[in-house]
């Protein structure tokens, strides 16, 4: 997944500074269809920044209200590689307080250095009814 979202968040970048809009805040990715509950499932996937409310869309990227949603969050910091043992460290926790997970979840990259920085800060957010 990585080389895909790279390409995307770096033409993404690329066609915000080329319109001049603004990018405000961290990276999001939204995964709907919980690919961290069940890897082998097919999920889509969505990769932004949080903009101006008035910014136009650039290109092929589009401007949307970021709907808000019920969640289960955990702070997950290290390498990329590793993130999948706070999606499960998650999962656990939300079922051990009886809550039910919903098929979306987002990670909000607070701090990043790159792939294998230790430093990474992630929001891990898992959707929950």
């Amino acid at each position: 997944m990585g080389e895909p979202v790279g390409k995307t968040v770096t033409e993404l970048m690329t066609a915000a500074k080329e319109n001049k809009v603004g990018l405000h805040g961290p990276l999001i990715d939204f995964y709907y269809g919980a690919p961290h509950q069940d890897p082998s499932k097919r999920f889509r996937m969505e990769t932004g920044f949080f903009v101006p409310e008035d910014s136009p869309a650039v290109g092929r990227f589009k401007v949307r209200e970021l709907p808000t949603f019920k969640c289960a969050t955990i702070l997950y910091t290290g390498p990329a590689p590793r993130i999948g043992d706070a999606w499960q460290e998650l999962y656990r926790s939300v079922r051990a307080q009886g809550l039910i997970p919903t098929d979306e979840e987002r990670e909000l990259y607070l701090y990043w250095e790159d792939v294998d920085s230790p430093n990474n800060i992630v929001q891990v957010q898992l959707g929950v009814k």
